[in-house]
Order: C-alpha cells, then structure tokens, then sequence
C-alpha cells in the first residue's frame, strides 16, 4: 500500500497521491461488507487495498467485478 502511494506520489507529485489515496480507499472498502459479515478474510481487503493504491480506483473497482464474476 506504501508502496503504491509513494510511486503515485513520485510520479505525479500531489495528483498522483490522492490517486493512489482513492484507489486505497475504494479498494479496501469495496470488500468489507464481505469480511464484516464472515464471507472473506482480512487478507482479501488488504490485497484489494493495495491493488487499489498502485493502480487506482477505477481498476480496483473493475477487479473486484471480475473476481466476483469469476469466484
């Protein structure tokens, strides 16, 4: 998640943090109904999260269509 934001930040300097501040949030709550209610484990959101970091809302939210699709 560290990770994501600071190559964010690097690259696009204040933009390119709030892009990977987004993505963190979208991703880590697109999940958490799921952990909330027993469905999946902590790991799924933090993975998610991270994944939303470096990539940013848009794919996280897309990720998470496809995996439910999928799963």
């Amino acid at each position: 998640m560290l990770l994501g934001l600071a190559v964010n930040m690097a690259a696009q300097h204040w933009p390119g943090l709030a892009f990977g501040a987004a993505g963190l949030a979208v991703g880590g709550l697109i999940f958490f109904p799921a952990y909330y209610w027993g469905g999946m484990g902590a790991g799924d959101i933090k993975l998610m999260a991270a994944v939303g970091a470096m990539m940013g809302w848009v794919f996280a939210v897309d990720a998470a269509l496809y995996t439910a699709l999928i799963g």
